[in-house]
């Protein structure tokens, strides 16, 4: 049985390489299409010459001592107030709807929901078409934090070995991974 009601979910922007321009477009395209009270966190790099304070001022932020992607996300599913959490790297145009898609995907909270990656050619036609967790991006991923406890942070190790691990992790865990076509976040 899938969920019926749309989860509350918590937007994560992950400001990797900080710019504040990237991030009002981010944030202001999840108010435009989710909602003032829509939650989002901010996970910043503290090896940044962005002004911090522009950033709180705007959402809830966390500063992270590195910019290493897996760190962020780490922090930001890690200090989230809502079960749900899509992960969105700065600078996206969230569309509107994607919690409805997501959630006609969800079974329950040991989902694990990710965009599946392609490339358009010039008739429209999809290539270098990417369904695997391993080899798509973590940009627009969404899980719970009750399963992201369960499997563990990201290990800092490289981007790809860590990746894989939690993978594996995760499939230990009796986690159950959900590649969506058309979910495309931008």
């Amino acid at each position: 049985m899938f969920f019926k009601k749309i989860p509350n979910i918590n937007f994560v922007i992950i400001s990797e390489n900080p710019n504040f321009g990237r991030f009002k477009y981010t944030k202001n395209s999840i108010i435009n299409n989710y909602g003032d009270n829509t939650s989002i966190t901010c996970v910043f790099s503290k090896n940044s010459k962005e002004d911090l304070k522009l950033y709180k001022n705007e959402v809830e932020t966390h500063i992270v001592k590195n910019n290493n992607t897996l760190d962020l996300i780490n922090v930001g599913i890690k200090k989230s107030k809502e079960d749900w959490n899509l992960i969105v790297n700065e600078g996206t145009w969230i569309k509107p709807n994607m919690d409805k898609k997501y959630s006609s995907f969800i079974k329950n909270e040991f989902d694990i929901l990710y965009p599946i990656f392609y490339e358009l050619d010039i008739n429209g036609k999809m290539f270098n078409v990417k369904t695997d967790f391993i080899d798509c991006s973590l940009n627009g991923m969404m899980i719970n934090k009750k399963c992201f406890d369960k499997i563990g942070i990201f290990e800092q190790f490289d981007f790809l070995e860590s990746k894989t691990l939690w993978f594996f992790n995760a499939i230990e865990k009796k986690c159950s991974f959900k590649a969506i076509l058309g979910n495309k976040l931008f």
